[in-house]
């Protein structure tokens, strides 16, 4: 057995422990669901991989300190395991990426200052509090906090976790603020923090600064302040227009795409054209293909009608029909307004209420697609149609209520601007009489618009 690379011993209920063997070459050696193992002890210290998930084990030896070749350690649902105080040479794992403590139910406290971790999961354990002082994790990455009822604020320095891209929140029920946010941070997933209040203004910082796709959900955070709530809706508003390049065709775009959701039932005020229902008609502004148009705000309201997340997902779809004067299609594109992908171990999620999506998208696409089908004509008005889909087909339970979009502008000095300003006087008096004659409109009132999007059209999703 000395060339034994890999040994799986899942599902043994009658193992207790192992012999006292050596297998110098083994890198894997699974225990998973091993419900009665209670004590662990290396038989190679040259493991790559350790799944003790699920075993009745209440703590680690100290010699798990000499796998220096650790890559992962999976310790999910060890309900016995109280410390690992233990293991205090953990720290000392320079290869250890992923730690997995979901499920440790009994767990109050973890080693800090594992250098090159990336994964840390901490979702259901008796944790009070995060240590002070992380920087010696400064190459994490996820952080799974969800479920850690005892948890009242990241009162730790997780602003200063440059790395860190996915922040998972779920059922912090007694989480009642954010202050402070990683500022890469690409997704947060706050799903049912019911006692949220704040969420700090440096939430528009860090969306505002990078060029990256950034989910932030909110739902069910009934409490969730109205302050907080401009915050967040201000990171879309002062969002860093990216420069587009002459890359589309090659299949390369910068673009800046964010979007967020939380409990609400109007479409803000700064969204300047809005409807009732699931479809919205607007005339475009003179000259609107020649200007400055940098970016394009989605707003919807949706009536979820005690919808179930099937963990498939949800998300909030625009299509867009432009049309000339003679109400003839030029062109369709498709865009994610927001929503969320599966989210793993996650169960079946409740809306309580209504929400608000909004989603901030690169006008360039719009563009390119218009040089692709315009065929000399320029498209004089639009036509937006909301829908909400699982990814494969459109989810009934879930009805769109309104809808809104704005237009983001930039001047020549690419410095941004009102969103209300124009290309030039002519420009201003065409927005004039669309602020004075807009209205609400219904869903009934635009029949004539439903039609199949083109096939083969290309979409673009603000889920990263």
């Amino acid at each position: 057995m000395k060339n034994l690379i890999l040994l799986n011993l899942r599902g043994c209920t009658g193992l207790v422990s192992l012999p006292k063997i050596s297998l110098c070459s083994l890198k894997i050696l699974i225990l998973s669901g091993c419900s009665k193992f209670q004590k662990f002890q290396v038989i190679s210290e040259n493991l790559e991989t350790l799944y003790l998930n699920g075993t009745a084990i209440d703590r680690l030896p100290p010699s798990v300190g000499n796998l220096q070749r650790l890559i992962l350690l999976d310790l999910k649902d060890c309900t016995n395991l109280e410390t690992l105080s233990d293991c205090t040479n953990l720290w000392n794992m320079r290869s250890l990426q992923e730690l997995k403590l979901s499920g440790c139910s009994k767990l109050k406290s973890f080693p800090k200052n594992i250098e090159n971790l990336r994964n840390l999961l901490l979702e259901g354990t008796a944790i009070t509090e995060m240590p002070q002082n992380i920087n010696g994790m400064s190459l994490l990455r996820r952080l799974c906090l969800s479920r850690s009822d005892e948890i009242c604020t990241l009162q730790f320095n997780i602003n200063e976790l440059y790395h860190l891209k996915w922040l998972e929140l779920m059922y912090c029920k007694n989480l009642t603020s954010l202050l402070g946010l990683p500022p890469n941070l690409q997704f947060l997933y706050a799903h049912g923090c019911t006692s949220l209040k704040t969420v700090s203004s440096p939430l528009a910082l860090l969306i505002s600064t990078e060029q990256i796709h950034s989910t932030f959900i909110f739902t069910n955070c009934h409490e969730l302040e109205q302050v907080s709530k401009n915050d967040i809706m201000s990171s879309i508003q002062n969002t860093r227009h990216p420069t587009s390049y002459d890359q589309y065709n090659r299949g390369f775009v910068v673009k800046s795409l964010i979007s967020t959701c939380f409990p609400g039932s109007d479409v803000p005020q700064w969204f300047k054209h809005q409807a009732f229902g699931s479809v919205l008609k607007q005339e475009l502004p003179r000259h609107w293909y020649e200007g400055r148009v940098n970016g394009l705000a989605l707003c919807v309201v949706v009536s979820f009608n005690n919808y179930k997340d099937q963990n498939n997902g949800l998300q909030v779809k625009c299509t867009f029909e432009f049309t000339d004067h003679a109400n003839v299609s030029l062109s369709q594109i498709s865009f994610f307004v927001g929503g969320w992908t599966k989210i793993p171990e996650d169960e079946l999620s409740k809306i309580d209420s209504d929400h608000v999506f909004i989603g901030y998208n690169n006008w360039f696409y719009i563009k390119c697609e218009e040089d692709r089908h315009k065929n000399g004509c320029v498209p004089t008005n639009v036509s937006l149609r909301f829908e909400v889909t699982d990814g494969a087909s459109e989810v009934k339970e879930c009805k769109v209520m309104k809808c809104g979009f704005s237009l983001i502008y930039e001047s020549e000095g690419t410095e941004k601007v009102s969103r209300d300003a124009t290309f030039d006087a002519n420009s201003k008096i065409e927005e004039s009489k669309l602020s004075e004659t807009k209205s609400y409109k219904t869903a009934e009132d635009d029949v004539d618009f439903y039609g199949e999007v083109a096939q083969g059209l290309e979409t673009w999703s603000l889920i990263s």
